[in-house]
């Protein structure tokens, strides 16, 4: 893992971030609250199972994001849900032969050899509830395995998948039209309407299809006031062509308490507090680019735990576009680079999922992932004095922080490490 090079608390200017008021940024570094830095050396870094199993699907989770923005075009939004993705490949994995090779390679892609404690299995139901439960809504995942005709699922995995996923495989009808129509049905009732068509054809040789999805309607800590929230401008990745001005609904606020750096190589990055025990962390490059591939390399659970523990506090003026983006595809590409290509043809060993003795393997990979991030969030009292966190008022820098360029995403499950949603957004005006 890479040691995060600088991190500093405050800057003077770095063009759309700027600092308000006190501009020595030596004193106000040096001026760090103590209560930051206990918080920080007291953490529990032990790794208890739940956390250890976000961490293995969050790892998994960005790889394959790495490898899908790497295949698509520089000026692309790409979004991914490394805990829907991963529950789909853990369905998958049920059906995999104890001990074969497919099975193996399936765990360790997964990193379950990294969770040491519990059945993952289990503990991932447990994991999906809580994240649930928190998320009161905000949240909406699905998942699934699809047979095709023909291909009945064996007792006992169906019994397992519906015991820990709460969803049991379903056999096509060899009907395009019709499958296509349950498919996408499912998928819309499991996101309130709001997932439609995602999956847009079936493979021609289809045998094992794996959905997921994920929905996420973020709601801030602290709302903003729709009445702020006014044409900015968003300077968007143009390829060769080099960055293109955008007109786009900015959402702004004054006074937010968030947590905020500045790295050397990953630029700002920012921490700011969501509804349901989550956080959106921001990495926003210095400079204004489509290419975010120094950021997306660089990302991994441990190194992102890390960064979260070196932010400290400030009280700063937002500047953050509203989003309504949609990401959807077959990830099948991307996720055989992790040496899976195996579970893609007639080596694959799925006994445990069907009595069929051959043709059984994995077709295609449909995941889509949807970001609602508009003005709504919670209101101030308490609320507020919470997220200001442990900073005493007197020592909290004020500074300005504008997300005005491309940048990357996480919506990071604050108590686990989990991740919910994933992406890069190279133009926020794309739905």
């Amino acid at each position: 893992m890479r040691k995060l090079l600088v991190l500093l608390l405050f800057v003077s200017l770095l063009f759309g971030h700027t600092t308000c008021g006190n501009t020595d940024t030596t004193a106000a570094a040096a001026a760090a609250p103590e209560e930051d830095r206990a918080d920080d050396a007291e953490e529990d870094l032990t790794p208890f199972p739940d956390k250890m199993l976000a961490r293995a699907h969050a790892n998994f989770g960005l790889e394959v994001f790495r490898r899908a923005a790497a295949a698509a075009d520089e000026r692309s939004n790409v979004l991914l849900s490394p805990i829907a993705l991963s529950t789909s490949l853990s369905m998958l994995l049920l059906g995999a032969a104890p001990g074969s090779s497919s099975w193996k390679r399936l765990s360790k892609a997964l990193n379950y050899d990294t969770v040491q404690q519990g059945d993952v299995h289990d503990l991932q139901r447990q994991l999906l509830a809580t994240l649930g439960s928190e998320a009161k809504g905000q949240q909406q995942h699905a998942a699934r395995v699809y047979l095709q005709r023909g291909l009945p699922p064996k007792e006992a995995y169906v019994a397992d998948v519906l015991k820990f996923y709460g969803t049991e495989p379903k056999v096509l009808s060899g009907s395009t039209g019709r499958d296509l129509q349950d498919i996408n049905g499912w998928l819309s009732q499991r996101t309130s309407g709001v997932l439609r068509d995602a999956v847009p054809a079936l493979p021609a040789d289809l045998s094992l299809l794996l959905v997921s999805a994920m929905h996420v309607k973020a709601k801030w800590a602290l709302q903003f006031p729709p009445e702020e929230t006014a044409q900015g401008v968003f300077h968007a990745g143009g390829g060769k062509r080099g960055p293109v001005a955008l007109r786009v609904a900015t959402m702004r606020r004054d006074d937010v308490p968030i947590r905020y750096g500045l790295d050397t190589e990953l630029g700002a990055v920012a921490q700011l507090p969501l509804q349901g025990g989550c956080s959106l962390l921001l990495f926003v490059p210095v400079e204004v680019t489509g290419n975010l591939t120094v950021v997306e390399e660089s990302l991994t659970s441990e190194f992102v735990a890390d960064i979260v523990r070196a932010l400290h506090s400030v009280r700063a003026r937002l500047s953050v576009p509203r989003l309504a983006l949609r990401d959807a595809g077959d990830l099948a590409g991307a996720v055989k680079q992790l040496e899976l290509e195996s579970l893609f043809s007639s080596d694959a060993d799925l006994s445990a999922l069907s009595e069929a003795q051959v043709g059984l393997a994995v077709s295609a990979v449909r995941h889509a992932a949807l970001l609602e991030l508009a003005e709504e969030g919670g209101g101030g009292g308490a609320l507020d004095a919470a997220a200001r966190g442990p900073a005493e008022e007197a020592h909290v820098h004020r500074m300005e922080f504008s997300v005005d360029r491309p940048f990357v995403f996480m919506v990071r499950h604050d108590a686990t490490g989990a991740l919910p949603l994933v992406g890069r957004i190279v133009n926020p005006a794309v739905a």
